[in-house]
């Protein structure tokens, strides 16, 4: 007997979990994939799908140059000013995406055509986040960004991703988190979770209420029994 879970992984699916740092995606992930394997007989992959640098590289080094990217001290993230500059903050919006679209293209063939079902920590909800903060730029008025937008769109409602975004406030980042570079880094992000969540149609978790009873609200709305 196959359980329900295991029934719809079949086709190729990948579970994710988008949302601010700090708010508990890692440690969900974790537990979703051991649930799967343990409690389903699941073959999983968990795999960190935020970006990789191709096409973007000698853009990055021109900003570099240019005063464009900062690392406040004691952070890890870099801060990305692109916005300042218009020109930059289009051509960086382009390469991003397609940058991320080569990287999910390589993940999707190395992983799904082997039947596995992909917990991913981090997707293309979190780059969308990322690009918009980094350009102030609206992704839907641009070819690539619309591109990007409607097929993440598609793979959710043909039912081949199936994910949840979660979100903590402020303070609670940074009591988790002591390499986030500036407060109006969280701040502006939040806001964009919120209305990227509402207009996809995935549910929006608080990542400060207790674990277990987390965990039973992400197997629910990812479509897993728990």
């Amino acid at each position: 007997i196959i359980c329900k879970c295991c029934e719809w992984c079949m086709p190729r699916v990948i579970y994710f979990f988008s949302g601010i740092d700090g708010a508990g995606k890692s440690t969900h992930s974790k537990l979703l994939t051991c649930y799967l394997v343990k409690k389903c007989n699941c073959k999983v992959r968990l795999v960190w799908m935020r970006w990789f640098a191709l096409t973007s590289y000698p853009l990055l080094a021109i900003c570099r140059f240019l005063g464009l990217t900062l690392r406040p001290r004691g952070s890890t993230i870099p801060l990305r000013l692109y916005w300042m500059v218009k020109p930059i903050s289009r051509l960086w919006l382009n390469l991003f995406l397609l940058d991320y679209a080569i990287y999910a293209s390589y993940v999707s063939a190395n992983l799904f055509c082997r039947k596995s079902v992909v917990v991913a920590d981090r997707f293309a909800l979190d780059i969308l986040v990322d690009v918009i903060y980094d350009t102030r730029l609206n992704p839907l008025k641009h070819l690539v960004g619309r591109f990007f937008y409607l097929l993440l769109y598609k793979l959710l409602r043909t039912g081949k991703a199936r994910g949840v975004v979660m979100l903590v406030d402020e303070e609670t980042v940074f009591s988790r988190r002591k390499d986030i570079p500036l407060r109006s880094y969280v701040r502006f992000r939040i806001p964009i979770y919120r209305k990227l969540a509402k207009h996809l149609g995935l549910p929006v978790i608080d990542g400060r209420a207790e674990l277990t009873e987390n965990f039973k609200i992400v197997l629910k709305a990812v479509g897993v029994n728990g």
